[in-house]
């Protein structure tokens, strides 16, 4: 009997033993945090051969998206190519962040085109992904919750620029015309003058020619690209020629530090370009002091992104930004009717969540030429009750003070103080704001 009843008590504690193991099995997550980048770009080259990089800083996840053609050239729409992988990295996004044990607040992914150098990117908060992968949420509030952006590669039109540069200057290009067409507006100041005489030199050589072997490139900021460029320069030298010697020996291997700051498609320039040879090529010259620390080529990461940490203010500022001026559109719509549909949107709403002395929240607006038919007060009632909304979905609650400004003019439009006491009871908004649930 005895014998019965422990074998029926080893039965049951291996019963719980391996039922605990299954537990413990299924709470691992699959994509643990110390393989989840390289997890990413796995599973995004073997299911469907989509190239991309991925970094974690902080608590942003960031991914760019490698695309050799995204959108139609006719009319800037997305094309089946651009839509089809945009939807096939999202279903790798979303089995790794499904199963996951990394603390991620933010997702910032940015799809590139390859032959355009154009950029699509989009900014995320984690919560509402893992909510519309539950069906917490539906695509369409996800999407409304989304922050979408366009913009440039620096690196990409960064490199069409250098190429470019240095065939005009192979073709002779006089200095002048080289400055308006390449380089910044006053970036003369950043240019050694060593490079003007480089320059200069071109009148006593024949059969030029600049061939860049090799281009490798970091990003310093959202606009800005730092490149090393290793450039062979070949001539013939006209015997008449004045100077005695020129800057450096036939068929030489120069090398340039550049710098490229993008700020639209059709502005992409040259900021600085700085020689790394001294003049006969014979000593390699040191960084400029601003960019010492980059000195050790070898280190730089050429698949490496910008991307700034997002915290959540910031995301509910664009979000905010977007939600209003949509909002007064309709309200114009409404009050111009149909006369005014047919005309551009003259309200331009810039919407800046920002921290002062962390606790005072400022939402700023701009517009294109006055209307009346939108009063301070309405601006004010409505910009309320989108904050309202904004805030009590994300929980954020971390503010003093609400300012609301109008840029125009400079002026406030509203300034509403709140106290911890207004928080303890639960009735912030209908206290401070006027608003009701």
């Amino acid at each position: 009997m005895k014998f019965k009843i422990s074998v029926v008590i080893i039965a049951i504690l291996l019963s719980l033993i391996t039922f605990f193991y299954l537990v413990y099995l299924n709470s691992k997550p699959t994509y643990p945090k110390e393989r989840l980048i390289k997890s990413l770009i796995a599973l995004c080259k073997k299911e469907y051969n989509i190239d991309v990089n991925a970094k974690l800083i902080g608590k942003t996840l960031g991914v760019q998206v490698y695309i050799d053609k995204i959108f139609n050239p006719e009319d800037g729409s997305l094309n089946k190519e651009g839509q089809r992988t945009m939807v096939q990295f999202d279903i790798c996004l979303r089995r790794v962040c499904a199963s996951t044990d990394a603390d991620i607040e933010f997702i910032y992914t940015s799809f590139v085109c390859m032959t355009m150098g154009v950029e699509l990117n989009r900014l995320q908060n984690f919560q509402d992904y893992l909510k519309v992968v539950s069906s917490t949420i539906s695509q369409g509030d996800f999407k409304r919750r989304m922050i979408s952006m366009g913009g440039v590669s620096p690196k990409i039109a960064g490199e069409k620029v250098i190429n470019e540069m240095f065939v005009d200057i192979e073709q002779g290009q006089d200095v002048n015309s080289l400055f308006e067409k390449h380089f910044q507006e006053g970036s003369r100041k950043n240019i050694p003058a060593f490079f003007f005489d480089l320059l200069l030199e071109r009148q006593g050589k024949g059969k030029m020619s600049y061939e860049v072997v090799r281009v490798k490139s970091i990003p310093l900021s959202a606009t800005e690209e730092l490149f090393h460029c290793e450039v062979k320069e070949t001539y013939v030298r006209h015997v008449d020629f004045w100077r005695k010697d020129f800057s450096y020996p036939e068929n030489f291997l120069n090398e340039y530090l550049i710098v490229i700051e993008v700020k639209k498609l059709t502005d992409c320039k040259v900021k600085l370009i700085y020689p790394l040879y001294e003049k006969g090529g014979r000593i390699k010259k040191a960084f400029p002091p601003q960019y010492k620390r980059y000195q050790n080529i070898y280190a730089w990461d050429e698949k490496d992104f910008f991307m700034e940490t997002n915290i959540l203010p910031q995301f509910l500022a664009q979000q905010m930004a977007l939600r209003l001026k949509l909002g007064f559109k309709e309200k114009m719509d409404l009050k111009l009717k149909e006369a005014e549909k047919s005309k551009e949107f003259p309200v331009e709403i810039e919407g800046s969540l920002s921290r002062i002395n962390s606790e005072i929240i400022e939402l700023t607006f701009s517009r294109k030429v006055d209307i009346s038919e939108l009063s301070n007060q309405t601006i004010k009632e409505f910009s309320l009750q989108i904050f309202k909304e904004v805030c009590k979905k994300y929980q954020f609650f971390n503010f003093t003070k609400v300012r609301l400004i109008d840029l125009d003019t400079d002026s406030e439009i509203a300034v509403i103080s709140v106290n911890k006491d207004m928080f303890k009871r639960g009735n912030i908004f209908q206290e401070a704001f006027g608003l009701t649930d």
